[in-house]
């Protein structure tokens, strides 16, 4: 993991690597900077916290459990840069490590770990965090945030601002969050709650569920094998659209007034549609041939008092329901 960012009062970030349980303390380390502009990381296997103070140092405390022989921190200052690294001799170290490091409240970090946990709290700015392998958490955060993640949860609250989320395997759960939220997950389901903005969710294999929603701009919600199920927290103004190739697709609107144009699409032969207002048009159509014969799909739809909002569901295979509460 490799990520630039700029830190701002109060913050932490953990980094946590297990590789084990925890053994016998046998080494410990203090140091203190003055001057440092940047900050770099590298953790190999061990628990990180970097925590804003209003002090002007950079204070690193270090408890460690591996032997010497096998274990070496690094700490180098150069030209305001401070850059601490972790560095193992032979293939079979054993034991546990702990870096504590405080910062003044504003100070560019670089920050990489080959897995483990990964955690933000009360933080401001903008973040790149990237991890191969371990959970992602933020908490109570402002700001930019770009995450790629290869296996791992990635769960984030009370939190306000722009995300890019890649993640692998795993699931994604955003709870009291706004802002503008591009989702993009390969395996797992995508949960999220009281979340408020703008949306674009895409799901290769698994389920996307949200309750308590509030659509703010043009949405969409995509899953290529999985189910899709929206409860909203008020009427939606701009265009929704639910899709998936194989799976349910429930758009619950809580007992808010349902206004715009809705239009519905299944298979003919393996989907079901199922809303609570008669339709005004129902037609057939072809997309795409299987091996024997044309795939006929079934287009219905009903305007609500007026043409707008667009609101669309998709299914190849599976149910389509819209509900009135």
């Amino acid at each position: 993991m490799h990520g630039t960012t700029r830190i701002a009062w109060p913050v932490l970030l953990v980094i946590s690597l297990l590789a084990g349980g925890l053994m016998a303390q046998k080494g410990e380390l203090h140091e203190e900077f003055k001057g440092i502009e940047e900050l770099e990381v590298e953790i190999v296997s061990g628990d990180c916290i970097i925590e804003g103070t209003t002090g002007n140092k950079v204070v690193v405390d270090l408890t460690y459990s591996y032997t010497d022989d096998c274990f070496e921190p690094l700490l180098d200052k150069s030209d305001g840069e401070l850059r601490i690294r972790e560095r193992f001799h032979g293939n079979w170290c054993s034991g546990h490590s702990e870096w504590t490091i405080k910062v003044p409240r504003e100070m560019d970090i670089e920050l990489s770990s080959a897995s483990g946990e990964l955690s933000l709290s009360n933080c401001e700015g903008d973040f790149t965090i990237e991890s191969a392998s371990g959970d992602i958490e933020v908490t109570n955060c402002a700001g930019t945030f770009d995450v790629d993640n290869a296996s791992g949860r990635i769960r984030v609250s009370d939190t306000k601002g722009k995300f890019n989320v890649d993640n692998a395997s795993g699931r994604i759960t955003f709870t009291d969050v706004s802002g503008s939220l591009k989702l993009d997950n390969a395996s797992g389901t995508v949960d999220l709650k009281r979340v408020k903005g703008r949306f674009s969710v895409d799901n290769a294999s698994g389920d996307i569920e949200a309750e308590g929603m509030k659509i703010d701009d043009r949405s969409k919600f995509d899953t290529a094998s999985g189910d899709i199920e929206i409860y909203l927290a008020t009427t939606p103004l701009h265009d929704l659209e639910l899709g998936t190739a194989s799976g349910d697709v429930v758009l619950s609107y809580n007992g808010n007034p349902m206004v715009g144009q809705f239009e519905f699409t299944a298979r003919k032969d393996r989907g079901r549609i199922e809303a609570p207002f008669k339709f005004d048009t129902e037609e057939e159509f072809v997309r795409g041939h299987s091996r024997w014969n044309d795939v006929v799909y079934v287009r219905k739809t009903f305007t609500k008092d007026k043409d707008t909002p667009r609101i669309t569901m998709d299914t190849a295979s599976g149910r389509i329901e819209l509900r009135l509460k």
